[in-house]
């Protein structure tokens, strides 16, 4: 049985994904934000424990 089971459709993912490829050229919203601290917030939001998705202003 697995934990993980992700509850996000192929295009919130994708513009998410996209969200976070043009920050990569535009500088980033939250620079007080580890890398580690990005993932547990993108993982959580795919699996549905977060409903805020990460590029929600």
């Amino acid at each position: 049985m697995s934990f993980y089971v992700i509850k996000r459709t192929d295009d919130e993912i994708n513009r998410v994904v996209n969200w976070a490829r043009d920050s990569q050229d535009q500088g980033t919203r939250y620079p007080g934000l580890s890398y580690e601290e990005g993932l547990t917030a993108m993982a959580d939001w795919l699996t549905g424990f977060e409903d805020i998705a990460p590029d929600a202003d």
